[in-house]
């Protein structure tokens, strides 16, 4: 295995719930009354926070060094953390990347963990209908406001009505939730019932 038991269990998974802009405590990772005004996406489920050292490095070579295989394994952390949730009935979208970053990249690392959760879990998985059709500038070097105005208009969804569904958002690191949030935006717009993001790491 690319991550041996003892690593693993290094992997601290959170136990307390927190509201994904203020860190307020919430009962399931949804945003705070104060907050929720401001988000279409109606909360996060996080595993562990980025500063972890073994999930930080298991993503770097997942993402950057293209050890698919260490996806696999991650993808589990994600099932287990979904043990936790009630998710029954809903749909798993990856978060899309745009045709330049996927080419360049050669992978989406988000549809990787999405199909691991979508197998274990026993949900439906939805790929290349939720579309990312502009690059802006990388997020990274954007503050927290300027990073939902670079986002504005950059997804779009061509698989019809939603018919309230709930929608499982999947991707590897949210630090704003500025992309799902817009990633919601555009489903709840399509009919989408709740939508929740499901990363690996927050931070």
């Amino acid at each position: 295995s690319w991550i041996c038991g003892k690593c693993l269990r290094k992997i601290n998974l959170v136990q307390n719930p927190f509201c994904p802009n203020c860190k307020s405590l919430t009962r399931r990772g949804e945003f705070c009354f104060k907050c929720a005004g401001d988000f279409r996406l109606n909360g996060l489920i996080v595993c562990a926070k980025y500063e972890d050292g073994v999930l930080k490095e298991a993503i770097h070579e997942f993402k950057y060094d293209r050890v698919f295989d260490i996806g696999k394994i991650l993808g589990l952390l994600l099932v287990e953390k979904l043990k936790l949730e009630y998710v029954g009935g809903c749909l798993v979208i990856p978060v899309p990347l745009s045709k330049n970053r996927l080419a360049s990249r050669g992978f989406n690392q988000a549809e990787i963990l999405a199909k691991v959760v979508s197998e274990q879990a026993g949900l439906p998985l939805i790929i290349n209908t939720l579309e990312r059709t502009k690059n802006k500038k990388p997020q990274a070097e954007l503050s927290r406001e300027k990073r939902m105005k670079n986002l504005e208009g950059c997804f779009r969804w061509s698989g019809g009505d939603l018919e309230r569904a709930k929608i499982l958002l999947v991707d590897d690191v949210a630090t704003t939730s500025a992309t799902m949030n817009e990633c919601a935006k555009v489903l709840k717009n399509n009919g989408a019932g709740e939508v929740w993001g499901l990363v690996l790491a927050h931070g």
